[in-house]
């Protein structure tokens, strides 16, 4: 709101005032993260607070579901009488289980293969970066494999630094990476 030091609040409605621009009727917003801040269109940084400008634009990794999936999930919690329900991706879920606090630190491709989705993406120090999920409707596990082998060459291209690549789901059999 006009020149001056940026603070936590203005970093917030920067903030609300994308996901706002990204919601449609159709499309609810599951999950969001600041990835990257734009002071006066030309620098970038990763926490704006303290820095001075006159325009603050904000880059979100945002994570959208059918707004009819997300209704079908309130009613269930509803119905099971939670007082909160929160929707948690399944690869979250599965790193947090399969993988302990030390291992989750550096930066890991993880793969969860389900029956019917292929979940991948790339943790960098505790925190998702980037998803992928796909339906994969093969009954070969050879086939899902070397797709699997392939999208994961690509995604290591893309994002460098990946240290480890974690594969485990019930299409191998065992939760264990």
């Amino acid at each position: 709101s006009g020149e001056g030091q940026v603070r936590n609040a203005d970093v917030q409605r920067a903030a609300s005032s994308a996901l706002r621009h990204i919601s449609h009727f159709e499309k609810t917003v599951v999950y969001s993260r600041e990835v990257r801040f734009l002071i006066d269109e030309k620098d970038a940084v990763v926490n704006p607070v303290g820095v001075f400008g006159r325009q603050l634009d904000v880059c979100l990794y945002v994570l959208t579901a059918r707004a009819e999936h997300v209704e079908n999930w309130q009613r269930a919690v509803s119905r099971a009488r939670l007082k909160k329900g929160v929707p948690v991706l399944s690869i979250l879920s599965s790193v947090y289980g399969v993988l302990n606090e030390t291992e989750r630190k550096g930066k890991y491709l993880v793969w969860d293969l389900g029956r019917d989705i292929l979940n991948a993406a790339v943790f960098d120090h505790g925190a998702l970066r980037e998803y992928i999920g796909s339906p994969f409707r093969s009954a070969s596990v050879a086939d899902m494999m070397e797709w699997t082998a392939q999208t994961c060459q690509k995604i290591c291209e893309a994002a460098p630094g990946i240290e480890r690549v974690v594969l485990f789901g019930k299409k191998l059999g065992t939760k264990d990476p």
